[in-house]
């Protein structure tokens, strides 16, 4: 019986583009052994050679563009989410209690400001120069547990050097999901590959991560993560730096709540320190150790 399933996947555009400009080289004959690193004509590859380059100098070639950065300068490319009337999630009203606070109470969603506080966003970015996507979730979102929630939070996957990290969530039942098909996402439209998931019993909600300079990552401690997952994240982090020693600023992270309303404070290191300009960041005072 014949499969349903495509015996070629449709490729992202930029990979698709790689492929067909490899192809054209090979069918047109002027494909050339010598532009293989290290190519020695009579001379069966080094080892020596492809042992020692670096992955990240091989997967633009392979997908078709380069993705990520470290350290700071001008925004080129970003996704935002879709903001719909799924922000309104059914289970609520089943158990209110149950699903924690955040800056503003259920009843004072307004989808439709939401939406246009989003469009004014991209308005800005694109007037900027930066290329926008958007990112669609199915109607209605679900996920491991059932239906989605806060599925306007693009920034849960980290985009690295190299491709992308799955994070492993903390405590929102009704999130899980959401982090494997923004990197599905990203590999279909863009081509960014996932290089880490977080497994086991580790914890890091990697996206709200992000660096100060080239060399300093800043990360946290607290609800939204544990030691075993900084374990998994950082060491990948740091082989996608390129830099000659990465430091990393964990911020121990105060109080017993993702997040508190009244003061601020949360367990997501992108909601108490940002970095403006070289050697100037703001800064949330209460939110650090």
């Amino acid at each position: 019986m014949a499969s349903d399933v495509p015996r070629q996947p449709v490729l992202p555009p930029v990979w698709q583009r790689q492929i067909t400009q490899m192809q054209t080289s090979v069918r047109s004959g002027t494909f050339s052994l010598s532009n293989l690193p290290g190519y020695e004509p009579g001379v069966p590859p080094a080892v020596e050679t492809w042992h020692d380059i670096d992955y990240l100098d091989i997967y633009p070639k392979i997908y078709g563009s380069e993705f990520g950065a470290n350290g700071i300068g001008r925004l080129r490319e970003v996704a935002l989410t879709e903001i719909t009337q799924n922000e309104r999630f059914t289970p609520y009203n089943l158990d209110p209690a149950y699903f924690p606070k955040t800056a503003l109470e259920y009843g004072a969603l307004d989808i439709a400001r939401m939406q246009e506080q989003s469009l004014e966003y991209e308005a800005q970015l694109e007037k900027h120069g930066v290329l926008v996507h958007r990112i669609c979730f199915p109607d209605p979102p679900v996920g491991a547990f059932g239906p989605q929630r806060g599925t306007w939070a693009a920034n849960e996957l980290l985009v690295l050097r190299g491709g992308s990290v799955i994070e492993k969530i903390a405590i929102s039942p009704l999130g899980f999901g959401r982090c494997e098909y923004l990197a599905y996402w990203a590999f279909t439209n863009l081509g960014i590959p996932p290089i880490l998931a977080i497994t086991g019993r580790g914890v890091a909600e990697a996206g709200p991560c992000f660096w100060l300079a080239e060399d300093v990552f800043v990360a946290a401690r607290g609800l939204a993560f544990n030691d075993e997952g900084l374990e998994q994240l950082l060491p990948t982090v740091r082989r996608s730096s390129r830099a000659d020693e990465m430091h990393t600023l964990i911020i121990d992270c105060p109080g017993g709540e993702y997040f508190h309303a009244g003061s601020g404070v949360s367990h997501h290191p992108d909601m108490v320190l940002g970095p403006l300009d070289v050697r100037k960041v703001i800064a949330y005072v209460p939110g650090l150790d």
